[in-house]
């Protein structure tokens, strides 16, 4: 180790000194799960997929909780509104490459930046890989309190340079109707299916849920409406 300029610049410096064709960033507090992960990564990671995302373990204070990777159909509403765990992200050398080293700019949100950049703006493969591969606790910078308005600062500037604020406001109108579809039914609803409930979403605040859920959601939640 040696003085450097913060987390990203560290981050950088490791990557330049890598060789190898997958890089994945363990910083302080991360562990491999197991001294099986590198091969199991290896067994299941399909060719020339550009970014990978495991799985990965939280550990509380009292409790340990269970991080799954987003699959390709949730990727893009898991990076607008959260982020991938840089520990279980198995990245290309070639996303470096591409576009660049971590921002070192940013003091928090540079991991998330450059995999919404490669992925969400430069569609680059993905692949969610079933793998644990790391184990973290909750003390590193992104979880501080004192260090949310920063992040989100950072965030939105870089949502502000990739997506037009038109589809912002979209995207902030769907996930409103996401949380008032869970209040109504009591159980998680993915994004895709909220989406049917888009074109009526100037007429939904006015009508009961239940029967605007009647004539655009799928036979599944019909079923529940029904109990």
């Amino acid at each position: 180790s040696k003085p450097d300029n913060g987390i990203y610049a560290a981050m950088n410096e490791g990557f330049l000194n890598s060789t190898g064709d997958y890089i994945i960033f363990l910083n302080s507090g991360d562990t491999f799960v197991s001294t099986q992960v590198l091969s199991g990564i290896n067994a299941e990671l399909l060719p020339e997929v550009q970014f990978a995302q495991g799985n990965s373990i939280q550990h509380t204070a009292d409790n340990h909780v269970g991080i799954e990777a987003p699959d390709q159909s949730g990727l893009f509403y898991h990076l607008y509104h959260k982020s991938l765990h840089h520990q279980a992200s198995v990245i290309s050398r070639r996303v470096f490459e591409k576009y660049g080293l971590y921002d070192e700019t940013l003091k928090i949100c540079a991991d998330w930046s450059l995999a919404f950049n490669a992925l969400i703006v430069g569609n680059e493969s993905y692949q969610q890989l079933q793998t644990v591969i790391a184990a973290g606790d909750l003390l590193g910078v992104s979880n501080n309190p004192e260090l949310f308005n920063l992040q989100k600062q950072e965030r939105q500037t870089v949502i502000d340079k990739c997506i037009p604020k038109f589809v912002q406001n979209e995207l902030y109108e769907l996930e409103l109707l996401r949380k008032k579809c869970e209040q109504v039914f009591f159980q998680p609803i993915s994004v895709a299916e909220v989406a049917r409930l888009l074109p009526m979403k100037r007429f939904l605040w006015f009508l009961p849920v239940r029967l605007v859920g009647s004539l655009f959601l799928p036979s599944r939640w019909l079923r529940l409406i029904k109990k």
